[in-house]
């Protein structure tokens, strides 16, 4: 749509009555969303990206709301009225969600979208079987993870550099260790019963360039790969789960 056709429609939409467009407006909003779980987002990272790509906080916010509606209806003019909102207000700030949404470029999906899960839930508590949601980290079974994790905490409390150098190093080479341990058991076995998982990472500002190649190291280091995605300022980090879970946990505290 060119410009003054689109300035036309908008002009449109604000001489309308406003619960008329809200009304309207509601499930073309939940249709967006759930083409962004299709499309491989989750609801954290949609809720970041709101943050980063709405024109306004209050942008932001609706989408938010969008993520957590119930179905019932009127949760947009209650929006409207919790924000204070003119009319035109909340009608331009709809259409700059309903446009973020729009760019949206489709994702690896890593978890069921979150109608599954939740069917998934439903059908776990009637005692069917719930499908996997791809993997356990393994952050809090591994007695090794925990040990990294304790000494990162105390790299991060300590307030004498050498001794936090020191800590991190001996993290980084439990880490390392780690995997070797966890490679010889599985020679011994002749397969590994287990598949890669993948987590996405963002990677705020500032440094985003910087911060993205130590991630990239990191994960090497711990034999996972790391895969950066400039334009939505996030990382995918792929291994098998408690490689990844330990690169996060380093990286983290990096």
């Amino acid at each position: 749509m060119g410009g003054h056709a689109a300035t036309a429609e908008v002009t449109r939409l604000h001489s309308l009555p406003s619960q008329q467009v809200f009304r309207q407006t509601e499930p073309f909003l939940l249709a967006g969303s759930a083409s962004a779980w299709s499309g491989g987002w989750q609801p954290a990272e949609l809720q970041r990206q709101a943050r980063l790509g709405c024109a306004t906080s209050v942008g932001a916010r609706l989408l938010t709301i969008v993520i957590a509606v119930d179905g019932s209806a009127g949760w947009i003019a209650r929006w409207a009225a919790s924000e204070q909102l003119t009319t035109p207000a909340a009608i331009d700030t709809i259409i700059d969600v309903v446009s973020m949404l729009g760019t949206l470029p489709s994702l690896p999906v890593l978890i069921p979208p979150p109608a599954t899960v939740l069917s998934a839930c439903v059908a776990g508590a009637a005692g069917v079987g719930a499908p996997s949601l791809g993997g356990n980290l393994g952050g809090e079974v591994d007695p090794v993870l925990k040990r990294i994790r304790a000494l990162l905490a105390k790299a991060e409390s300590s307030q004498f550099e050498a001794e936090a150098t020191a800590l991190t190093a001996k993290a980084q080479e439990l880490v390392t260790r780690h995997a070797i341990d966890a490679a010889a058991v599985e020679a011994g076995l002749g397969h590994r019963d287990e598949r890669p998982v993948a987590i996405r990472v963002p990677i705020d500002r500032p440094y985003v360039d910087a911060k993205s190649l130590l991630l990239q190291v990191v994960a090497q280091s711990g034999r996972c790969r790391a895969v950066f995605h400039e334009r939505l300022a996030m990382s995918t980090i792929a291994g098998f789960a408690a490689d990844v879970a330990a690169c996060e946990m380093l990286f983290t505290s990096l």
